[in-house]
């Protein structure tokens, strides 16, 4: 397994599974919250992503999923 995430790490590390870390590359320019804020706000985000996750994105439809999360949390 590889995940930097604490949580996740514990879990599997408890659980017996062996976890790799993973460089963190631009973590400042790349942040998750902040493309996901675009997105909802109907904002640009494109630019805030590498091209391959820009693609895999559009290709899962993440901006629809995204937009019906975001207003399901508002009932």
């Amino acid at each position: 397994v590889y995940t930097n995430e604490p949580l996740a790490n514990l879990l599997f590390e408890e659980a017996g599974v062996h976890v790799h870390k993973t460089p963190l590359f631009s973590r400042g320019d790349y942040s998750s919250t902040n493309v996901r804020a675009a997105i909802v706000a109907h904002g640009s985000w494109d630019h805030l992503v590498p091209p391959a996750v820009k693609q895999a994105i559009l290709a899962i439809g993440g901006v629809a999923r995204l937009m019906r999360i975001h207003g399901s949390d508002k009932s």
